[in-house]
C-alpha cells in the first residue's frame, strides 16, 4: 500500500526542497512511492528506475494537465510533442529524433567546440561562466539548426531563452516579464518560419529549421506556423539548458580537483561516465509530471485515472 504524508498540502516544502522532497520522504517512509497534495492536487510521488519505465513506456500517461499552465507555457508551450499523445505524438517526436543522428549531433558538437573556442580568445579573467556558456550554446544551436541570427541579436535571444528556463518555476512579476518575452520569441520564430516556408529566407537543406519547417502531421498537412516555431523552440531552449550542467561540470572540478588529471587523460567512455555522475550529483529538474489516462498498476497499487 502506497503511504500518504500527513500534511495538509506539500506545495511550500516541494518548492523550497526541489530534487531533494521526493527522495527525503520515500528514505523516511521506507518506499519508493507516496501520496500527497500539491497545489491542492492529490498526487503520487515516485522513484526508481520502475517507476520511471511505467511514467514513459507503458502508454497509460499524458503530459496534458500535468504541469502548470505559466510552467507549461515557458518550457513546452501548447500544440508541442509533448502534449501530444498516441500515433500523433509518435510521429511528431519521429521527426525530432531524426534530427538526433549521430552525424547531426555530430555537427552540433563540432559547432559548439569551434564557437567556445572563438568566444575563448576573447576572455579577460573573469568572466561568469554560466552567461558565457548560454551565448555560446546560443550561437553554436542557432547555427547547426539554421536560424539566422548573430551579434546583438544572438545576445538577445540567450537571454531570452533563458528566462524560460530561469523563470518557469515562478510567480508574480518576473514570471509576467518571461511571458511577455516568451510572446516576443514565439512571434520572432514564426515569422521565421513563413519567411523559411516562402523561400524569402534561405537555410541550409536538411538542417532543423527548414525541417521543422516542413513537418507534415499524419494527415498530410503542414503543422500551422506558430505550432512550428514553438518545436523550433523546443529545440533551441533545452540546448541552452544544458549550460547549467557545462557549469556543474566546472564546479565539479573544483569541487574535486582529483578529477582534472583525470578528465585530460580519460577517453570517451570515461568523459561520459563523469558526465552522467555530474548529471546524478547535481540535479536540474526536481520531479517529471504525468497524468494517468486509465487506472495503472505499480508495484501491485493500483493507480487511478487522473492521478
Amino acid at each position: 500500500m502506497i503511504p500518504t504524508v500527513a500534511t495538509l498540502d506539500s506545495s511550500i516544502p516541494f518548492l523550497r526542497e526541489g530534487y531533494g522532497f521526493i527522495s527525503s520522504r520515500c528514505d523516511r517512509l521506507g518506499t519508493d512511492a507516496f501520496r500527497t497534495r500539491i497545489a491542492a492536487h492529490q498526487v503520487i510521488c515516485m522513484r526508481a528506475a520502475e517507476a520511471a519505465a511505467l511514467l514513459y513506456t507503458s502508454g497509460l500517461f499524458t503530459r496534458r494537465g500535468a504541469l502548470p499552465p505559466n510552467t507549461l507555457r515557458l518550457l513546452q508551450d501548447k500544440g508541442s510533442v509533448q502534449m501530444l499523445d498516441g500515433g500523433d505524438h509518435r510521429h511528431r517526436k519521429a521527426m525530432f529524433m531524426d534530427l538526433m543522428s549521430e552525424d547531426s549531433v555530430g555537427r552540433l558538437r563540432d559547432t559548439f567546440e569551434g564557437v567556445w573556442q572563438d568566444r575563448a580568445k576573447k576572455w579577460q579573467e573573469p568572466v561568469v561562466l554560466h552567461d558565457e556558456v548560454r551565448l555560446i550554446l546560443t550561437r553554436a544551436v542557432c547555427q547547426w539548426a539554421g536560424v539566422p541570427v548573430t551579434g546583438r541579436g544572438a545576445e538577445t535571444l540567450a537571454r531570452e531563452l533563458s528566462r524560460m528556463i530561469d523563470k518557469a518555476a515562478s510567480l508574480g512579476p518576473g514570471d509576467w516579464w518571461a511571458q511577455l518575452r516568451r510572446n516576443r520569441t514565439e512571434k520572432w520564430v514564426t515569422e521565421l518560419v513563413d519567411r523559411i516556408r516562402s523561400g524569402t529566407v534561405k537555410t541550409p537543406l536538411g538542417c532543423p529549421a527548414s525541417q521543422i519547417g516542413g513537418h507534415r502531421d499524419l494527415d498530410g498537412e503542414l503543422l500551422p506556423a506558430k505550432v512550428a516555431a514553438v518545436e523550433l523552440i523546443n529545440l533551441l531552449r533545452p540546448t541552452v539548458a544544458v549550460g547549467r550542467f557545462i557549469v556543474f561540470a566546472a564546479l565539479a572540478l573544483v569541487e574535486h580537483s582529483r578529477w582534472r588529471s583525470k578528465i585530460v587523460s580519460s577517453g570517451e567512455r570515461d568523459l561520459e561516465d563523469f558526465a552522467q555522475e555530474v548529471r546524478r550529483f547535481y540535479p536540474f529538474f526536481p520531479a517529471v509530471g504525468g497524468v494517468a489516462r486509465e487506472e495503472a498498476v505499480w508495484r501491485d497499487n493500483r493507480l487511478p485515472a487522473g492521478t
